[in-house]
């Protein structure tokens, strides 16, 4: 027997789902536009992309220069990944320094709008 709609229930979709497990979804915040979701999206791919592709072909040159085999080229791409992540967390770490800020400040706002009322 094939479901009918009125079978569904219609419920409202939440703007976040909170489930530890799951990653962390982009979302849009009060006051940012698509340009600046774009430039974090952009700025997150360079800082993962950048530093294993560059050390892989520094690695190739020197090897091929040197005769090495692929001795610099694995060295370089390891170091590569470690400063992707690096670069990854320092970003962590300024997104959730500036969300604190813009957290305390709202809190702020609202304290002082309370207290005037």
């Amino acid at each position: 027997m094939p479901a009918k709609k009125e079978d569904f229930q219609e419920e409202e979709i939440p703007e976040t789902v909170v489930n530890p497990q799951s990653p962390k979804v982009w979302r849009k915040d009060e006051g940012q536009t698509g340009i600046s979701l774009l430039a974090q999206v952009t700025t997150i791919s360079w800082n993962l992309a950048l530093p294993p592709v560059v050390g892989a072909l520094l690695g190739h040159y020197i090897d091929g220069r040197t005769d090495g085999g692929v001795t610099w080229t694995l060295s370089l791409l390891v170091l590569g990944v470690m400063v992707a992540f690096s670069n990854l967390y320092s970003l962590y770490i300024e997104h959730g320094r500036q969300k604190k800020t813009n957290q305390d400040q709202s809190k702020d706002s609202d304290k002082e709008n309370h207290e005037k009322e």
